[in-house]
């Protein structure tokens, strides 16, 4: 015989069903610090992509477009000797070689 009797199991599954529903909530207020993404009802929750996710894949195209310009300037630069904004190629490259460890420890003491 069962040593749990119906109304015994009703409880435990309603608990179950409540402490899923917190946690839903609660990785959606997660969700929401860490992304910026909508806070709204738990029972909304859906792991299908949403429109937000395009507009994710839109800033990425945006900054890797900007990095890539940045990136064949900077190699126009050392191949023509060039200065773009008063900058020329060996200032970027002493300040991508500089070992900044050292200012931030400084700067969180």
């Amino acid at each position: 015989m069962s040593q749990y009797n119906s109304e015994q199991k009703l409880r435990l599954l309603q608990q179950i069903r409540s402490q899923y529903e917190q946690n839903l909530f609660d990785m959606k207020k997660r969700e929401h610090i860490l992304y910026g993404t909508s806070f709204n009802d738990p029972q909304e929750y859906n792991t299908a992509p949403s429109k937000d996710d395009s507009s994710v894949q839109g800033t990425f195209r945006i900054r890797f477009a900007i990095a890539l310009m940045l990136f064949v300037i900077i190699i126009l630069l050392d191949i023509e000797g060039a200065k773009f904004i008063g900058i020329d190629s060996t200032e970027v490259f002493a300040a991508m070689d500089a070992d900044y460890i050292a200012q931030i420890e400084e700067i969180l003491k």
